[in-house]
């Protein structure tokens, strides 16, 4: 029998959820908690709060334990341009990008994933390109805000400082 833990999530109101404690711990360190709780729930954000069972509170948005390097590639880059962006405009506005076609596509995004990265090798019965793919599309929210964050947008290594981002000389 596995070894659990309550957490209660503060977002919307307040929610308990009970996790596995080893699950959970090992996504904390890895800074995937907001992941790993997109199970239980379907719209933790950056404005959740997870309020461990010692009281101790958690904010899933941040990577307190050490920095966190990423690289960002030119495919990356590619992707965030051939992305249609748009205003939203709700209450108060916000650049977005549709994100049921967010190539503009209804065809399939993986298959406009691979359109967009040249990859005319892409078989849509590969799950391994299916899931390459599919993690280069996902790391584009962090290529964004560490292009927003170092204000540019290049290819290269990056390190994580708190909430903002530094170019890792190379």
């Amino acid at each position: 029998m596995s070894d659990t833990i309550t957490l209660t999530i503060r977002q919307f109101g307040e929610e308990q959820v009970e996790v596995d404690r080893a699950e959970y711990e090992a996504a904390k360190a890895a800074g995937t908690v907001d992941h790993y709780l997109d199970h239980d729930l379907s719209d933790l954000d950056t404005t959740s709060t997870v309020i461990e069972p010692d009281g101790r509170s958690y904010d899933p948005s941040m990577q307190p334990y050490g920095p966190v390097t990423f690289e960002v590639t030119s495919e990356h880059l590619t992707l965030l341009r051939a992305m249609h962006w748009r205003w939203d405009d709700c209450e108060f506005g916000a650049p977005a990008v549709d994100s049921k076609r967010p190539f503009g596509s209804s065809s399939g995004i993986v298959g406009d994933i691979a359109d967009a990265l040249g990859r005319d090798d892409y078989d849509p019965d590969n799950e391994d390109q299916d899931d390459e793919l599919r993690g280069i599309y996902a790391e584009t929210m962090t290529v964004l805000m560490i292009g927003l964050s170092c204000g540019s947008f290049e290819p290269g290594m990056y390190e994580q400082v708190g909430t903002s981002w530094k170019r890792v000389a190379e």
